[in-house]
């Protein structure tokens, strides 16, 4: 049986896709491509492109979006970046480009099979790097899967991109440092 999370990614990606609108798949779902997936009950879209904003609500909506709240939908996007809503019961979660590093993502997102068609995911360090911004536990166990994945991981991108966002004494920096240095053995 095909998790509904799985399925919910799939069917959006397609109607994205359908629409020219530049996305990627994130979360639990991207990190299946780099490292072994945790299982997940939700579904991280990111849109790549904010001149398509309105399409892409168009888009979610058509497909069965139902947004948090929707009186201030739009106004959260463009503000915020971040909201969230639900599709067939499944927690979707859209990110916008509220930051300019978003500007450079779609340039490296990569193609990935998500039930036997390609679709896109974030690139293994912007991956990393959206995540360390949220800071959640998950988004830690993340960051330590792909680390012992079997392809390098640019960690020195990646503490020096989340630096420049929110500065060096930043605790994303230390904790993420932390991580690179259980994983390499103590080593830095």
């Amino acid at each position: 049986m095909i998790p509904p999370s799985v399925d919910v990614a799939r069917l959006r990606a397609d109607a994205f896709e359908r629409r020219g609108i530049d996305h990627a798949i994130g979360g639990a779902l991207a990190l299946g491509d780099y490292a072994t997936p945790r299982a997940s009950v939700d579904v991280d879209i990111n849109v790549l492109v904010p001149s398509r904003l309105q399409d892409a609500l168009r888009v979610l909506s058509a497909t069965g979006f139902e947004p948090d709240d929707p009186t201030t939908l739009e106004r959260t996007a463009i503000e915020d970046g971040p909201f969230r809503g639900r599709i067939s019961g499944v927690r979707v979660a859209v990110f916008v480009p509220a930051i300019e590093f978003y500007a450079s993502v779609n340039e490296r997102k990569r193609r990935f099979t998500l039930l036997d068609r390609p679709t896109c995911v974030l690139d293994r360090e912007d991956l990393r790097i959206l995540e360390l911004m949220l800071f959640r536990r998950k988004d830690l166990a993340d960051a330590e899967a792909i680390l012992l994945g079997p392809e390098p991981v640019g960690v020195d991108r990646v503490r020096a991109t989340r630096a420049d966002f929110a500065g060096e004494d930043d605790p994303r920096i230390e904790e993420w440092e932390e991580l690179v240095r259980d994983r390499r053995g103590g080593r830095p």
